[in-house]
């Protein structure tokens, strides 16, 4: 096996790889294997998968917040931090099933957007956070990047 070899395994489809270091990521063949929009017959199955993991990426921060709330126990702090523990992991899993047929770039930004947007509104919600026009904006500005990579055509 040469130096490089050890990653051949992570690219599907690859059984050789070139191994010099001035070789540009765009020149590996990373699409390859990967289902497109075409051949997946599970290609809605993979957004709902991508909204399930933006939602539960709302649960660890949620629960970093109540593990500091007044009076927290030790329980009740133990709680808190493995629901965020448990939230990020399912978070991940199914961002990981959501990529086998949604593109990287998309996938991610659609589940940290839909993270970012859900721990907003549970901040205004629940917490207190500031809802003024500006930050309001930017949410909305969020939201509609979400929706627009979803309508993009190419996904």
């Amino acid at each position: 096996m040469t130096r490089c070899g050890w990653f051949v395994g992570l690219i599907p489809g690859r059984t050789q790889l070139p191994c010099k270091a001035s070789v540009a990521l765009g020149a590996l063949p990373i699409r390859e294997g990967r289902q497109t929009e075409d051949d997946s017959p599970f290609q809605y199955m993979s957004w709902i998968y991508l909204v399930l993991a933006g939602l539960c990426e709302i649960g660890w921060p949620l629960g970093f917040k109540l593990s500091q709330a007044p009076g927290t126990g030790s329980g009740r702090f133990a709680a808190c931090i493995a629901f965020s523990v448990f939230s990020m992991a399912l978070s991940g899993f199914l961002l990981w099933l959501a990529q086998r047929s949604i593109p990287i770039g998309t996938a991610y930004a659609v589940w940290t957007g839909i993270g970012a947007l859900g721990t907003f509104l549970v901040g205004i919600l629940w917490f207190g956070d500031s809802s003024n026009v500006w930050r309001m904006l930017a949410a909305s500005f969020l939201l509609i990047g979400i929706i627009g990579l979803k309508l993009a055509p190419g996904h």
